[in-house]
């Protein structure tokens, strides 16, 4: 009996130990300004946080157990170009067991009518057998990036076009004196 009941009180120290972590790695995920989602080895989605929330304008209901391979997904390259769901980011780790790191996907968010650009990148975790159990990636949000990059690259053309206009007018210029 007295054997029992230091095994409980055993059980019952582990138990809180292992509470506790969950709390304060929960805690942690939920303060991140980096998206966090956890999916299964079939690409389904265990677990998000907040941040990943916001990111992909979804609810936590609207995203629990959705797959990489959703056919809702609109995910594109970024040149444009579709994003087929074998090529993504998890989809790849899951079939090659490897990290992928620092893919840009542009996403359209449902109801929000935008696009949001992002930086993602996939971590296997494996079991003893080898196998991925698990698959935790990271989005994070270059959007802002992309818009001053296309501004940039605006402003450059702009500049060209104004200096291929003064050479004219300048030759022009030259030809009538």
């Amino acid at each position: 009996l007295e054997r029992l009941r230091a095994e409980n009180a055993r059980l019952s120290a582990e138990a809180t130990a292992l509470r506790d972590a969950h709390d304060r790695l929960l805690a942690l995920t939920r303060e991140l300004q980096v998206g966090v989602v956890v999916q299964g080895a079939r690409a389904e989605i265990l677990f998000c946080n907040d941040m990943a929330l916001s990111l992909l304008g979804l609810t936590e209901e609207q995203l629990m157990g959705k797959t990489s391979f959703d056919p809702s997904w609109s995910i594109v390259r970024e040149d444009g170009a579709p994003f087929p769901g074998a090529d993504r980011p998890v989809a790849t780790v899951l079939s090659t067991k490897r990290p992928v790191r620092d893919v840009v996907m542009g996403i359209d968010r449902p109801g929000r009518g935008d696009r949001i650009w992002l930086l993602v990148s996939a971590e296997p975790q494996l079991g003893a057998d080898g196998n991925v159990v698990q698959v935790v990636a990271t989005l994070i949000d270059l959007t802002e990036r992309k818009r001053l990059e296309a501004d940039l690259s605006r402003a450059r053309r702009l500049e060209s076009v104004g200096r291929l206009a003064g050479g004219v007018a300048h030759d022009f210029n030259n030809l009538l004196m």
